[in-house]
This record gives structure tokens, sequence and C-alpha cells, in this order.
């Protein structure tokens, strides 16, 4: 329905006569030097950009870049900031992308908790974010609570992505069979 062909920050595909999905991706520097600030901000124009385009938001996903010198509290209230606006309009985030690091946050419940990991330089990382979903359901499933679950999930990925699986040319998958 609305692609390249247009200016627009959004794009509009039909699913069916009566359903569209509306799809944005937003990013900019800071513009506040106050990090909380700057996360609800940033919130507040990428959903600014679905209901410009007459939708209304239901899931959301982070996308965060940021210099290794930034303390990790003003990541933290970035992420917090961007979490209340998020969540003030009934929609809510279920993932999300960094660079440079294989840390992950859990913010639940006004709590953020961070989950630290080591980046392995293994090209082959087609499927670490199914995998790494699929393993915290599967320790959740197991009856470990959600970070030790998530924990456990991580040491997985790390194990799987060390054990240097290369299949050919190209981005493969990583070696879910390493002991």
């Amino acid at each position: 329905m609305v692609g390249f062909d247009s200016s627009d920050d959004a794009c509009v595909y039909r699913v069916s006569d009566d359903v569209a999905l509306i799809n944005s991706i937003d990013f900019f520097p800071p513009i506040v030097d106050d990090p909380y600030m700057f996360g609800q901000i940033a919130a507040a124009n990428s959903l600014s950009d679905i209901y410009a385009m007459g939708g209304t938001p239901k899931l959301a996903m982070n996308l965060l870049t940021f210099p290794n010198c930034l303390p990790i509290d003003a990541v933290e209230a970035i992420l917090a900031g961007g979490n209340e606006k998020v969540n003030e309009c009934g929609a809510m985030i279920v993932g999300g992308h960094s660079i440079n690091d294989a840390n992950d946050l859990l913010y639940a419940d006004g709590q953020a908790k961070w989950f630290y990991g080591k980046r392995i330089d293994n090209p082959n990382t087609h499927g670490t974010g199914c995998t790494l979903s699929s393993a915290i359901a599967s320790n959740l499933a197991k009856g470990y609570d959600l970070a030790v679950s998530i924990q456990r999930a991580k040491n997985y990925i790390s194990g799987a992505l060390a054990a240097m699986l290369d299949l050919g040319a190209g981005s493969g998958p990583m070696n879910h069979a390493f002991d």
C-alpha cells in the first residue's frame, strides 16, 4: 500500500481486506542531555510514524547504538524512558539490537538486569536471535526462572558460536551440535 514510491517514514503492507501492517524504524542522535528524556523523545518520535499512517502501535523494538564510554546507567535510563512511552500508548517492546557487544538487557517490572557476554568473532551467526529465544523458552519450560533461563540461553549461544562451525561461504548457522 505504501512503500518506496512515497516519502513516508513508514511502510504499509495489506495483510487482508481489513488488516494492514505498518512498519517503521527511526534513528537519530541525542537531542537532550538527559538520557531518560532522550529515551522518551526517541520513542515518542518513532511511535508518531505509526500514528501518522493511521495505525495503532502494538509492538516496538529497540535499536540501540552508543559509545563504549557511555555509562551503563545512562543506557538503562534511555531504555527506561523509551519503555515508558511505549507502555503509555498500550504497546510493548519485544526486543531489539545493539552493536559491538554480546550484552543483553532484561527490563521487566521497572527493573533492569544486564546479562553480560563475550563477543565471539564468528561469521556464522545465522539464527542466533531465534535460537536465543527458543533456548530461553525451553529453559522456562524446564522450570527455571526467567533470569536463569536467559543466562543458560546465553551460555548455549556462546558455546555454539565458539565451536566455529564453517559450512562454506557466507553467513551460515552456528554449531548446535557442540559439546
